[in-house]
Formats: C-alpha cells, sequence, structure tokens
C-alpha cells in the first residue's frame, strides 16, 4: 500500500509540474533572464509537493508553485561569507537540494527547504 501511494504521489507530482510548466518558465525566466523562456527545463524536486528545479543558461533556480519565493545558488552564496566567517568559499553540488560547502577550514551542508530557502544540516571545524 504504501509503495502505491508513492507512485501515484510521483505522478500527481509530475502531471502538475507538466500542466504549469509553461508558467513557471515565463516566471523564472524574469529572475533568470534566459534568451528565451522555452530553452528551460522544469523538473520536479523529487520528494517535496509543488517544488521544482529550473534550469537554462548555465544557470539553476529552484522554484515553489505556490509561493514566489525562488532560491538559487547566488542566494546561498550570499550568506556563506557570514555562516562561515570565511570570504573564499567553495560550493559543491551534492544533489539537487543539497550543496557541500568549504572554506578556511571549515564545512558545513545546506539543504533546500520548501518555502524556507537553504538551511545548515551539518557544519564541522
Amino acid at each position: 500500500m504504501r509503495i502505491l501511494f508513492s507512485v501515484l504521489s510521483l505522478l500527481v507530482v509530475c502531471t502538475t509540474a507538466h500542466a504549469g510548466d509553461a508558467k513557471i518558465k515565463r516566471v523564472v525566466n524574469r529572475t533568470l533572464k534566459c534568451p528565451s523562456a522555452k530553452s528551460l527545463i522544469v523538473t520536479p524536486l523529487e520528494g517535496f509537493e509543488n517544488a521544482f528545479v529550473v534550469e537554462g543558461c548555465g544557470k539553476q533556480v529552484f522554484t515553489y508553485r505556490r509561493k514566489a519565493y525562488m532560491a538559487s545558488d547566488q542566494t546561498l552564496r550570499s550568506r556563506l561569507p557570514f555562516d562561515l566567517d570565511c570570504e573564499e568559499v567553495h560550493v559543491q553540488y551534492l544533489d539537487k537540494a543539497t550543496r557541500g560547502v568549504t572554506g578556511c577550514g571549515r564545512r558545513a551542508t545546506y539543504t533546500l527547504v520548501p518555502y524556507t530557502g537553504w538551511v545548515m544540516n551539518a557544519a564541522s571545524e
């Protein structure tokens, strides 16, 4: 029963994503400023309802359908000097919703939380 529910949930998220791709592309392209919104790729963010990854022109943005909030790697990078007390940081892509960050002898892992943005969920010195 649990597997059936998971498959049905995934089907609903994917169907919802495809139904509104054009609108999502138009809205997100205001931020990305790509030559054409049609070239953007919209992918449902696995495990999150109404959350999508939009990629194009060498950029990636996370967006949530019910709230006009977008979190990009740039959003994460802007807070890293404060969080790690370090100006020179390196961000490593771990998966669509997780980034590893290193700098000045410190390490942190950030996870994208729907309707919130990037949250540090592990740190070490």
